[in-house]
């Protein structure tokens, strides 16, 4: 189950940052999602911090410890992606 979310992470991550890049504003090196929905605070988000936040932990602790993380089902994480799939794709087609 760690391993739908630790990828479900990894693409909502590069879904945000392709948006980011697109409006030009600057991005250091994260695997923060909150952090990244910030920056793109001004493009309403069809997604809250709270959801966002809950796969944070799959970026680094997934990665680099032994701890089985349980904070989200595999429906959630797969809702999660397509909602945010979803939306980067009409940011793109309006570009």
């Amino acid at each position: 189950m760690s391993t739908v979310c630790f990828h479900a992470q990894q693409a909502v991550e590069k879904y945000l940052k392709s948006v980011i890049i697109l409006r030009g504003i600057e991005l250091r090196k994260t695997h923060d999602l909150e952090a990244l929905y910030y920056l793109l605070a001004e493009e309403n988000l069809p997604i809250g911090l709270d959801k966002l936040g809950k796969l944070n932990p799959y970026a680094v602790t997934f990665r680099y410890d032994d701890t089985d993380i349980e904070l989200l089902t595999r429906d959630e994480a797969e809702n999660i992606v397509s909602v945010v799939r979803n939306w980067v794709k009409e940011k793109l087609e309006n570009y």
